[in-house]
Protein backbone atom coordinates (compact mmCIF):
# COMPACT_ATOMS: atom_id res chain seq x y z
CA UNK A 1 0.00 0.00 0.00
CA UNK A 2 1.21 3.52 -0.78
CA UNK A 3 0.05 6.95 0.35
CA UNK A 4 1.73 10.34 0.42
CA UNK A 5 2.17 9.90 4.19
CA UNK A 6 3.45 6.34 4.12
CA UNK A 7 4.97 4.11 1.51
CA UNK A 8 6.46 0.66 1.44
CA UNK A 9 9.43 -0.11 -0.79
CA UNK A 10 10.53 -2.59 -1.89
CA UNK A 11 7.10 -4.00 -2.59
CA UNK A 12 6.41 -7.74 -3.02
CA UNK A 13 6.02 -8.79 -6.67
CA UNK A 14 2.69 -10.37 -7.48
CA UNK A 15 0.74 -8.33 -4.95
CA UNK A 16 -1.50 -5.46 -5.95
CA UNK A 17 0.01 -2.07 -5.18
CA UNK A 18 -2.81 0.04 -3.76
CA UNK A 19 -2.34 3.82 -3.99
CA UNK A 20 -4.44 5.83 -1.53
CA UNK A 21 -4.95 9.55 -2.02
CA UNK A 22 -7.07 12.31 -0.50
CA UNK A 23 -8.71 13.53 -3.74
CA UNK A 24 -10.07 12.20 -7.02
CA UNK A 25 -7.31 11.74 -9.59
CA UNK A 26 -6.16 10.22 -12.86
CA UNK A 27 -3.06 8.09 -12.29
CA UNK A 28 -0.44 7.70 -15.01
CA UNK A 29 2.08 4.98 -14.29
CA UNK A 30 4.82 2.86 -15.82
CA UNK A 31 6.80 -0.21 -14.83
CA UNK A 32 9.36 0.05 -17.65
CA UNK A 33 11.02 3.44 -17.19
CA UNK A 34 8.21 5.19 -19.11
CA UNK A 35 8.74 3.17 -22.31
CA UNK A 36 5.05 2.34 -21.96
CA UNK A 37 2.42 4.04 -19.84
CA UNK A 38 -0.86 3.05 -18.25
CA UNK A 39 -3.72 5.22 -17.04
CA UNK A 40 -6.21 4.56 -14.28
CA UNK A 41 -8.82 6.52 -12.36
CA UNK A 42 -9.17 6.47 -8.62
CA UNK A 43 -12.26 5.08 -6.88
CA UNK A 44 -13.78 6.73 -3.82
CA UNK A 45 -14.30 4.99 -0.48
CA UNK A 46 -16.94 7.36 0.83
CA UNK A 47 -16.95 6.06 4.42
CA UNK A 48 -13.27 6.99 4.73
CA UNK A 49 -13.32 9.98 2.35
CA UNK A 50 -10.30 8.68 0.41
CA UNK A 51 -9.70 7.52 -3.15
CA UNK A 52 -7.65 4.54 -4.29
CA UNK A 53 -6.37 2.76 -7.37
CA UNK A 54 -4.83 -0.70 -7.61
CA UNK A 55 -1.74 -1.26 -9.77
CA UNK A 56 -0.78 -4.82 -10.74
CA UNK A 57 2.74 -6.08 -10.03
CA UNK A 58 2.48 -9.70 -11.19
CA UNK A 59 4.24 -8.97 -14.51
CA UNK A 60 6.99 -6.88 -12.94
CA UNK A 61 10.48 -8.32 -13.01
CA UNK A 62 12.54 -8.45 -9.84
CA UNK A 63 13.99 -4.99 -9.28
CA UNK A 64 11.45 -3.23 -11.50
CA UNK A 65 10.40 0.22 -10.44
CA UNK A 66 6.80 1.34 -10.72
CA UNK A 67 6.70 5.07 -11.29
CA UNK A 68 3.50 7.08 -11.09
CA UNK A 69 2.08 10.57 -10.92
CA UNK A 70 -1.33 12.11 -10.42
CA UNK A 71 -3.57 14.54 -12.28
CA UNK A 72 -5.92 16.01 -9.68
CA UNK A 73 -9.36 16.23 -11.28
CA UNK A 74 -10.97 18.97 -9.19
CA UNK A 75 -7.89 21.20 -9.14
CA UNK A 76 -7.20 20.39 -12.82
CA UNK A 77 -3.46 20.17 -12.25
CA UNK A 78 -0.63 17.66 -12.31
CA UNK A 79 1.12 16.63 -9.10
CA UNK A 80 4.37 18.07 -10.44
CA UNK A 81 6.50 15.09 -9.48
CA UNK A 82 6.75 11.33 -9.91
CA UNK A 83 6.72 8.75 -7.15
CA UNK A 84 8.32 5.33 -7.34
CA UNK A 85 8.08 1.93 -5.67
CA UNK A 86 10.62 -0.84 -6.26
CA UNK A 87 9.22 -4.34 -6.83
CA UNK A 88 11.09 -7.37 -5.50
CA UNK A 89 10.31 -11.06 -5.86
CA UNK A 90 11.90 -11.78 -2.48
CA UNK A 91 12.00 -9.33 0.37
CA UNK A 92 14.30 -9.82 3.32
CA UNK A 93 12.79 -8.49 6.51
CA UNK A 94 14.50 -7.45 9.69
CA UNK A 95 13.82 -9.69 12.70
CA UNK A 96 10.62 -8.70 14.45
CA UNK A 97 9.00 -7.00 11.44
CA UNK A 98 5.74 -8.19 9.98
CA UNK A 99 4.69 -8.59 6.39
CA UNK A 100 2.30 -5.91 5.21
CA UNK A 101 -0.97 -7.47 4.07
CA UNK A 102 -1.45 -7.10 0.33
CA UNK A 103 -4.49 -5.62 -1.31
CA UNK A 104 -6.42 -8.12 -3.37
CA UNK A 105 -8.90 -7.64 -6.17
CA UNK A 106 -12.30 -7.03 -4.64
CA UNK A 107 -10.94 -5.57 -1.38
CA UNK A 108 -12.61 -2.25 -2.13
CA UNK A 109 -15.97 -4.02 -2.12
CA UNK A 110 -15.45 -5.30 1.41
CA UNK A 111 -17.18 -3.55 4.22
CA UNK A 112 -14.90 -0.76 5.37
CA UNK A 113 -16.54 -0.26 8.76
CA UNK A 114 -15.61 -3.62 10.22
CA UNK A 115 -14.88 -4.15 13.88
CA UNK A 116 -11.13 -3.86 14.22
CA UNK A 117 -11.18 -5.42 17.68
CA UNK A 118 -12.00 -8.80 16.14
CA UNK A 119 -9.84 -9.04 12.99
Amino acid sequence: MWSACSSYSPYPAGQILRLIVAADAHVVWSADDWAGTHKADTTRISALNVWFVDLPTEKCLDGSVIEFTFFWKEARRWEGRNYSVEVRSEIKRSPGTQEIPAARKGDHARKVNRDMTNP
